[in-house]
C-alpha cells in the first residue's frame, strides 16, 4: 500500500484498541470508526474530511490502554530530567495509580525530589481520580484531550469535581489548555476566555496555564499579560477573599496535627488582620497545608532547600524565602522577622503571625504559633 492510504504512528495502538472503537486526530478535527486492529495495523473509515500532519496528536477515548503509559521513551526522558535536576514531571494520559509507580519508583531509587503531576485527560482517570490524587503530587486538568475523551459539556463538572478533592487532599491543582485561545491570532481575548480564567481562579485553582498561546502563539508576552491582569483583578476583588472550609474528614488523620495549626494560623490571622504568615518548612508539606486553607494573608514560607523553594511557587498564595539553617529554634521567629523587614512586605504596626518547628531542619516538626508586632 502507498503513503497516501498509510499514516505512521509512534507508538502501537492495535494490540489494545478493537473494531467499532471511535479514534480521533488533530484535536478531534477528524473523527474515524476502527474497522480493524492487528499485527501493528490500525484499519479505521474516516467520518469526516480534514487534514492530518505531522506532530499531531491522537484520542482513542473508548480504548483500554493494558500496556504501560509509561513508555521507554517516557523513561528515558524521566532520566533525563533527574540528572537535570528539574522541579516537575507531569504524566500525561495516567489511567489509574499504577500508571505513576513505574515513575515514583524511578525516583526513589535516584533519590530524587521531583515531584510527579498527573494529567488528568482520559475518563479511565476521572474514574479513578481519587486515588491518583491521592498519590500524585500535583494534579493538571488538561481540558484540551480531557473533552475529546469524553465530552465538552462534561468538562466543566469534572473540572469542578477535581479541583474540590484536589483542595481537600492538600494538593495543588492546575488548569489548563485553552484559556485564552484565541490569542493565538489575535491580541485580545473573547469575553468568554476572560470569564474561563476568572472563573477557575474565583475556583480556588492553584494555577492556570497557557499552552499553544505562549508556546507558538502570534502574541506570547501579551497572553501572558491578559492572564495576569484578570488573575490580579479577581484576587483583589473582596468577594475573592473568603474563607474556603476544608473537609477534615477528607484528611489524613497522620496530618491532622499539623492541619490543626495551620488552619489554627489562618483564622487566627484572618481575625487580626495580619497580612503576613510566615512559616519555616524543610519539605514544604506545611506550607502547602496552609495554602490549601487559603487564607487571607501572604504566605511567606522559609526554607534552606531550594528544590523546596522553587516547588513551592507552584502552590497558590506561597512566597518562598531561601534563608541559611545554622541557628537555632529558639531564634527563628527572630529570623522570620528579619527576612521579612529586608523584603519590605509588612509595615510598622502590623501584626504578624509566624509557625515555626521546635527542631530546626527536621520534618514534621511543626508545633509553635507566635503572633509578633512589626
Amino acid at each position: 500500500m502507498n503513503g497516501k492510504t498509510h499514516l505512521p504512528i509512534q507508538f502501537d495502538f492495535s494490540k489494545d484498541a478493537q473494531s467499532g472503537q471511535k479514534m480521533y486526530l488533530n484535536d478531534a478535527l477528524i473523527a474515524l470508526t476502527i474497522l480493524k486492529s492487528e499485527g501493528g495495523v490500525i484499519t479505521a473509515k474516516a467520518l469526516n474530511n480534514g487534514w492530518v500532519t505531522s506532530k499531531k496528536g491522537i484520542n482513542l477515548p473508548e480504548t483500554t490502554f493494558k500496556s504501560e503509559t509509561f513508555t521507554k521513551d517516557d523513561r528515558e526522558s524521566a532520566i533525563f530530567t533527574i540528572k537535570e535536576n528539574c522541579d516537575f514531571i507531569a504524566i500525561s494520559f495516567v489511567q489509574s495509580s499504577k500508571d505513576i509507580k513505574p515513575l515514583r519508583d524511578l525516583l526513589n531509587k535516584a533519590n530524587s525530589k521531583i515531584k510527579i503531576i498527573s494529567k488528568i485527560e482520559t475518563p479511565h482517570a476521572v474514574t479513578n481520580i481519587e486515588e491518583l490524587v491521592q498519590d500524585s503530587d500535583a494534579i493538571m486538568i488538561a481540558r484540551g484531550d480531557l473533552a475529546i475523551e469524553t465530552s465538552p459539556a462534561e468538562v466543566p463538572l469534572i473540572q469542578q469535581k477535581i479541583i474540590v478533592l484536589s483542595r481537600q487532599q492538600q494538593k495543588p491543582v492546575i488548569v489548563a489548555t485553552q484559556m485564552l485561545e484565541s490569542m493565538i491570532d489575535n491580541p485580545r481575548p473573547t469575553r468568554a476566555e476572560a470569564s474561563d480564567v476568572a472563573n477557575a481562579v474565583l475556583s480556588q485553582v492553584d494555577a492556570v496555564m497557557l499552552s499553544a498561546e505562549s508556546a507558538s502563539g502570534n502574541y506570547p508576552v501579551e497572553a501572558v499579560k491578559t492572564m495576569n491582569s484578570i488573575i490580579e483583578a479577581v484576587e483583589a476583588n473582596p468577594e475573592f477573599k473568603r474563607y474556603i472550609k476544608i473537609n477534615w474528614e477528607k484528611i489524613n488523620l497522620n496530618d491532622l496535627n499539623f492541619n490543626a495549626i495551620v488552619s489554627s494560623s489562618a483564622s487566627l490571622a484572618y481575625r487580626l488582620k495580619a497580612p503576613i504568615i510566615g512559616i519555616g518548612t524543610v519539605s514544604g508539606k506545611t506550607a502547602r497545608q496552609l495554602s490549601s486553607f487559603r487564607p487571607s494573608s501572604l504566605i511567606t514560607a522559609f526554607t534552606h532547600n531550594e528544590t523546596v523553594s522553587r516547588q513551592l511557587l507552584l502552590s497558590w498564595g506561597i512566597l518562598p524565602i531561601i534563608i541559611d539553617d545554622k541557628f537555632e529554634s529558639e531564634a527563628f521567629d527572630k529570623i522570620m522577622l528579619e527576612n521579612i523587614k529586608v523584603k519590605k512586605l509588612a509595615r510598622k504596626g502590623n501584626l504578624i503571625v509566624l509557625i515555626w518547628g521546635s527542631k530546626i531542619g527536621t520534618s514534621g516538626t511543626t508545633d509553635t504559633i507566635k503572633v509578633s508586632k512589626f
